[in-house]
């Protein structure tokens, strides 16, 4: 400042304020450097440093340390703000319910993000989302977690599903990989009426229920299978028979090894090995017996029981049962003509004469 000019301030303090004409208040020259200190005789190192009052700029009757009435220009701002009171602004180019973002780094606008009370919707536009995560398009989930759905149900093409998974559409599965619905139990199991690889074919792993939750084959039906053509491919040849083992598994046998014409003298007990049953009393010149397996769990199984040696009118032949099961509601069948035959079928609880 020039030292001229210092002057003439510092007459201009001490005659308009005569207050700090004192020696403790009056302005202080520190030799080279001229500050001015008022309530201080020790400016340190500002150019003016103001211990006492307020200053007021633009302000006769300043209320504040500093009291500026007008604008503040300013290349920097240091402090927090925590302090600031009355600070009234607005930011443009914002709409409610939308969450903003930034444009640049200096700018804020709108995303597509809309939040109204507790449901968030994306690329929706003004319409308020009605779920808790509404998204118009897209959804790709990436990376090697797990992503879970806890509760409610989840749709593909509707928007009220009313199953745990509701997809109104095809699935498919263009990328080759397998389509497999599987419970807990490693069983697979489906209700839907088509799976397809693309190919035309499914291919499921572990076992499938129709009509049943849990499966314990590769294909267990509760209920009637109907087909056009069937095919068992175990040991097949042309003129075999299907035949059942007790457990009701079936496999191609000839007709020979089920009895197509077994030859018997003694009393017998028939099995699955029997079908065409010769009796031949010549042999002891006596009555015999013939006995009937238990007619449960194999209806459908059919004998026919003959007098081959023409003698039953002397030596009848006695047909019964097992488990007190009937014959036509008669507990045995009489052979007692010669040359007689009878055909006797179980009907899966007892036994009928055709």
């Amino acid at each position: 400042m020039p030292l001229y000019l210092y002057f003439i301030i510092s007459l201009f303090i001490t005659i308009s304020c005569p207050s700090l004409s004192r020696a403790t208040n009056y302005p202080f020259n520190e030799n080279v450097n001229l500050r001015i200190g008022i309530g201080t005789t020790q400016p340190a190192s500002a150019a003016l440093v103001v211990m006492q009052g307020n200053v007021g700029i633009g302000s006769l009757n300043p209320g504040q340390i500093l009291d500026v009435a007008g604008t503040v220009s300013a290349k920097y701002f240091s402090g927090n703000g925590s302090g600031l009171t009355n600070v009234n602004g607005s930011i443009n180019s914002l709409t409610a319910n939308y969450i903003p973002m930034a444009s640049s780094p200096t700018a804020l606008t709108i995303s597509n993000i809309y939040q109204t009370g507790g449901n968030v919707g994306i690329n929706i536009g003004a319409t308020s989302p009605v779920q808790t995560l509404e998204v118009n398009g897209g959804l790709q989930v990436d990376g090697s977690g797990l992503t879970n759905f806890t509760g409610g149900n989840v749709g593909i093409g509707t928007a009220k599903p009313s199953y745990t998974l509701d997809v109104n559409g095809d699935i498919g599965d263009s990328a080759g990989g397998g389509i497999g619905i599987q419970d807990q139990g490693g069983s697979v199991y489906t209700s839907y009426n088509t799976l397809d690889d693309g190919s035309g074919n499914a291919t499921l792993v572990g076992n499938v229920g129709i009509g049943s939750y849990y499966p314990v084959a590769e294909l267990d039906v509760n209920g009637t299978v109907r087909m056009t053509t069937f095919m068992l491919t175990t040991s097949p040849s042309s003129g075999f028979v299907l035949t059942s083992d007790a457990n009701g598994y079936g496999t191609w046998a000839s007709a020979g090894t089920i009895g197509a014409f077994t030859i018997v003298s003694v009393n017998t007990t028939l099995d699955n090995t029997y079908y065409l049953v010769y009796v031949d009393l010549s042999v002891h010149n006596a009555a015999i017996a013939i006995t009937l397996p238990t007619a449960v769990g194999i209806a459908g199984r059919c004998y026919r029981i003959k007098d081959g040696a023409g003698e039953s009118a002397t030596y009848n032949i006695t047909i019964g049962t097992s488990s007190s099961q009937k014959i036509d509601g008669a507990s045995i069948l009489v052979i007692n003509a010669n040359y007689q035959a009878y055909d006797v079928c179980s009907n899966g609880s007892n036994w009928s004469i055709f």
